[in-house]
């Protein structure tokens, strides 16, 4: 009897505590409006971990560093679990490596955020290659393709001192058509592009940017939220940071 008693006035007692707790502590309140980017996990092959690089888990599909990266140019990141949540409540949604199909109302949903100002960033790799990704970029008349790069390829000096060319080898990327280029290689080469939708009637302006490769964003290139970053990870850090300041505040 008394372990029943005991057990019940527990059960009864510690949601009264926490609930009492919560009002007499409650969480201090925002001084001000802060842009909510959500990352959406519907349609997308990716992870969002914290841990440190030495778990066991694939740096290559994790994205937990360029997520937290997100709030130091103000933006409150938050993952969500259908599209139709994130137009609903956001201000940028992003989409990595998505390989699930868009449906025609989810198509809509993506046009309809947009035209009320919305901001989406689609960022894809050419080791997805089960990308959807052109699903909703024929939407807005840009595309993603494949191409190559040629590059000569040379026997191994340390075995032969002549070191004489062999032949090539070519190494496949993905290329953007459409929209207005934002980011270029030294030959003209897009790396992101982007398109923007004026709603006519309210003045709403929304913008749609794509960036291949996704993969410079892992944890793979941008190492872990505990890493004493190297000058070249900095370097990235600086074109992630230049992408969200340029989506927000076009």
């Amino acid at each position: 009897v008394l372990l029943f008693a005991g057990s019940l006035a527990f059960c009864l007692a510690a949601p009264l505590c926490f609930s009492l707790t919560d009002h007499a502590y409650p969480l201090p309140s925002a001084s001000q409006d802060y842009p909510a980017i959500w990352f959406d996990q519907q349609h997308c092959s990716y992870d969002i971990s914290l841990k440190p690089t030495a778990s066991l888990g694939s740096s290559s599909s994790n994205y937990g560093t360029f997520f937290v990266w997100t709030q130091r140019v103000g933006y409150v990141p938050s993952l969500g679990s259908s599209l139709k949540q994130a137009t609903a409540t956001s201000d940028v949604i992003v989409i990595i490596n998505p390989n699930r199909s868009f449906t025609d109302v989810e198509l809509q949903l993506v046009t309809s955020y947009l035209e009320k100002g919305g901001r989406v960033l689609l960022m894809d790799s050419i080791m997805n290659p089960q990308s959807t990704a052109n699903e909703l970029l024929g939407t807005f008349g840009m595309w993603l393709g494949a191409d190559s790069d040629h590059q000569p390829v040379f026997f191994n000096r340390s075995l032969n001192e002549n070191g004489s060319e062999i032949g090539t080898i070519t190494t496949p990327y993905l290329t953007v058509a459409g929209g207005t280029p934002v980011l270029m290689n030294k030959g003209n080469e897009t790396y992101a592009s982007m398109i923007e939708i004026i709603n006519e009637t309210t003045g709403a302006r929304g913008m749609f940017v794509v960036v291949v490769d996704s993969y410079m964003f892992s944890d793979a290139v941008m190492g872990g939220t505990f890493t004493e970053p190297s000058e070249q990870q900095r370097r990235i850090y600086s074109t992630e940071f230049f992408l969200l300041d340029y989506i927000s505040q076009k």
